[in-house]
Protein backbone atom coordinates (compact mmCIF):
# COMPACT_ATOMS: atom_id res chain seq x y z
CA UNK A 1 0.00 0.00 0.00
CA UNK A 2 1.02 3.59 -0.09
CA UNK A 3 2.68 5.47 2.69
CA UNK A 4 -0.50 6.74 4.40
CA UNK A 5 -2.65 3.62 4.16
CA UNK A 6 -1.52 0.79 6.41
CA UNK A 7 -2.33 -2.82 5.64
CA UNK A 8 -3.42 -4.92 8.60
CA UNK A 9 -2.31 -8.54 8.95
CA UNK A 10 -5.94 -9.66 8.63
CA UNK A 11 -6.43 -7.85 5.31
CA UNK A 12 -7.78 -10.08 2.57
CA UNK A 13 -6.40 -9.77 -0.95
CA UNK A 14 -9.47 -9.49 -3.15
CA UNK A 15 -7.64 -9.29 -6.47
CA UNK A 16 -4.11 -8.72 -7.68
CA UNK A 17 -3.08 -7.53 -11.12
CA UNK A 18 -0.43 -10.28 -11.17
CA UNK A 19 -3.24 -12.83 -11.56
CA UNK A 20 -4.28 -11.16 -14.82
CA UNK A 21 -0.94 -10.22 -16.40
CA UNK A 22 -0.12 -13.54 -18.07
CA UNK A 23 -3.36 -13.55 -20.06
CA UNK A 24 -3.80 -9.77 -20.43
CA UNK A 25 -0.27 -9.16 -21.64
CA UNK A 26 0.05 -5.60 -20.33
CA UNK A 27 -0.60 -3.81 -17.04
CA UNK A 28 -3.11 -1.47 -18.69
CA UNK A 29 -5.20 -4.37 -20.02
CA UNK A 30 -4.90 -6.33 -16.74
CA UNK A 31 -6.11 -3.31 -14.73
CA UNK A 32 -9.48 -2.92 -16.46
CA UNK A 33 -11.40 -5.75 -14.73
CA UNK A 34 -10.39 -4.93 -11.12
CA UNK A 35 -10.21 -1.22 -11.96
CA UNK A 36 -13.87 -0.97 -12.90
CA UNK A 37 -14.86 -2.74 -9.67
CA UNK A 38 -12.65 -0.44 -7.57
CA UNK A 39 -13.88 2.69 -9.37
CA UNK A 40 -17.46 1.56 -8.74
CA UNK A 41 -16.61 1.15 -5.03
CA UNK A 42 -15.21 4.69 -5.04
CA UNK A 43 -18.31 6.10 -6.71
CA UNK A 44 -20.59 4.40 -4.16
CA UNK A 45 -18.50 5.68 -1.22
CA UNK A 46 -17.34 2.19 -0.30
CA UNK A 47 -13.68 3.15 0.17
CA UNK A 48 -11.95 3.31 3.54
CA UNK A 49 -11.83 6.82 4.97
CA UNK A 50 -8.02 6.94 5.03
CA UNK A 51 -7.94 6.07 1.32
CA UNK A 52 -10.47 8.82 0.60
CA UNK A 53 -8.37 11.37 2.49
CA UNK A 54 -5.06 10.33 0.97
CA UNK A 55 -6.33 10.18 -2.61
CA UNK A 56 -8.91 12.95 -2.65
CA UNK A 57 -7.47 14.52 -5.81
CA UNK A 58 -7.56 11.23 -7.71
CA UNK A 59 -11.05 10.52 -6.38
CA UNK A 60 -12.25 13.90 -7.61
CA UNK A 61 -10.73 13.24 -11.04
CA UNK A 62 -12.45 9.84 -11.11
CA UNK A 63 -15.84 11.27 -10.18
CA UNK A 64 -15.52 13.92 -12.91
CA UNK A 65 -14.47 11.13 -15.28
CA UNK A 66 -11.15 12.79 -15.91
CA UNK A 67 -9.35 9.57 -14.88
CA UNK A 68 -10.12 6.11 -16.23
CA UNK A 69 -11.10 3.28 -13.83
CA UNK A 70 -7.99 1.16 -14.49
CA UNK A 71 -5.74 4.18 -14.16
CA UNK A 72 -7.37 5.03 -10.81
CA UNK A 73 -6.94 1.43 -9.63
CA UNK A 74 -3.22 1.38 -10.43
CA UNK A 75 -2.62 4.83 -8.92
CA UNK A 76 -4.36 4.07 -5.62
CA UNK A 77 -3.70 0.36 -5.06
CA UNK A 78 -0.58 -0.28 -7.06
CA UNK A 79 -2.42 -3.20 -8.66
CA UNK A 80 -3.42 -5.09 -5.51
CA UNK A 81 -6.98 -4.73 -4.23
CA UNK A 82 -6.86 -5.42 -0.53
CA UNK A 83 -9.85 -5.31 1.80
CA UNK A 84 -8.05 -2.49 3.65
CA UNK A 85 -8.88 -0.14 0.79
CA UNK A 86 -12.61 -0.60 1.39
CA UNK A 87 -15.04 0.54 4.05
CA UNK A 88 -16.61 -2.08 6.28
CA UNK A 89 -19.64 -2.40 4.00
CA UNK A 90 -17.40 -2.40 0.92
CA UNK A 91 -15.33 -5.25 2.38
CA UNK A 92 -18.43 -7.29 3.16
CA UNK A 93 -19.77 -6.84 -0.37
CA UNK A 94 -16.43 -7.50 -2.09
CA UNK A 95 -15.72 -10.65 -0.08
CA UNK A 96 -19.20 -11.94 -0.82
CA UNK A 97 -19.49 -10.88 -4.46
CA UNK A 98 -16.07 -10.59 -6.14
CA UNK A 99 -15.63 -14.30 -6.93
CA UNK A 100 -18.48 -14.08 -9.46
CA UNK A 101 -17.56 -10.61 -10.68
CA UNK A 102 -15.45 -11.63 -13.72
CA UNK A 103 -18.43 -13.52 -15.16
CA UNK A 104 -20.75 -10.62 -14.35
CA UNK A 105 -18.25 -8.24 -16.00
CA UNK A 106 -18.18 -10.30 -19.21
CA UNK A 107 -21.98 -10.69 -19.28
CA UNK A 108 -22.59 -6.96 -18.72
CA UNK A 109 -20.33 -6.09 -21.64
CA UNK A 110 -21.50 -8.92 -23.90
CA UNK A 111 -18.04 -10.45 -24.28
CA UNK A 112 -16.77 -13.97 -23.75
CA UNK A 113 -14.68 -14.81 -20.69
CA UNK A 114 -11.65 -15.03 -23.00
CA UNK A 115 -12.20 -11.48 -24.27
CA UNK A 116 -12.40 -9.59 -20.96
CA UNK A 117 -8.86 -8.29 -21.44
CA UNK A 118 -9.83 -6.77 -24.79
CA UNK A 119 -12.28 -4.43 -23.04
CA UNK A 120 -11.21 -0.80 -23.15
CA UNK A 121 -10.44 1.08 -19.96
CA UNK A 122 -13.25 3.57 -20.52
CA UNK A 123 -16.41 4.97 -19.04
CA UNK A 124 -18.38 3.27 -21.82
CA UNK A 125 -17.15 -0.05 -20.40
CA UNK A 126 -17.74 1.07 -16.82
CA UNK A 127 -21.40 2.07 -17.15
CA UNK A 128 -23.02 -1.32 -17.94
CA UNK A 129 -20.86 -3.09 -15.34
CA UNK A 130 -21.65 -0.45 -12.71
CA UNK A 131 -25.36 -0.90 -13.34
CA UNK A 132 -25.11 -4.63 -12.57
CA UNK A 133 -22.85 -4.09 -9.56
CA UNK A 134 -25.28 -1.53 -8.13
CA UNK A 135 -28.21 -3.93 -8.51
CA UNK A 136 -26.19 -6.69 -6.84
CA UNK A 137 -25.13 -4.33 -4.05
CA UNK A 138 -28.71 -3.29 -3.29
CA UNK A 139 -29.82 -6.94 -3.27
CA UNK A 140 -26.93 -7.69 -0.90
CA UNK A 141 -27.91 -4.82 1.41
CA UNK A 142 -31.62 -5.69 1.23
CA UNK A 143 -30.78 -9.26 2.25
CA UNK A 144 -29.70 -7.89 5.62
CA UNK A 145 -25.95 -7.74 5.19
CA UNK A 146 -25.12 -4.95 7.59
CA UNK A 147 -21.62 -3.99 8.66
CA UNK A 148 -22.49 -3.72 12.33
CA UNK A 149 -25.34 -3.80 14.77
CA UNK A 150 -27.48 -0.67 14.82
CA UNK A 151 -26.44 1.76 17.50
CA UNK A 152 -28.75 2.44 20.37
CA UNK A 153 -29.21 5.81 21.95
CA UNK A 154 -28.45 6.28 25.62
CA UNK A 155 -32.14 6.54 26.50
CA UNK A 156 -32.84 3.17 24.87
CA UNK A 157 -30.29 1.54 27.15
CA UNK A 158 -31.77 3.39 30.13
CA UNK A 159 -35.28 2.13 29.27
CA UNK A 160 -34.01 -1.46 29.06
CA UNK A 161 -32.55 -1.15 32.54
CA UNK A 162 -35.91 0.18 33.84
CA UNK A 163 -37.77 -2.73 32.29
CA UNK A 164 -35.75 -5.29 34.26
Amino acid sequence: MSQGVSETPAAAIIDDIDHHLAVAGTIDRAAVLPGIFFAWCANLSLLASDVVHEYERELLRLRFRDMKPGEFFIKVTGGRLSSDYLSERGRLFALDHYAGYPTEFADALGVSADAVYDVADSWDSYDPVAKRLTAAYYAFADAGHKPHKPRRHWWQIWREEDAQ
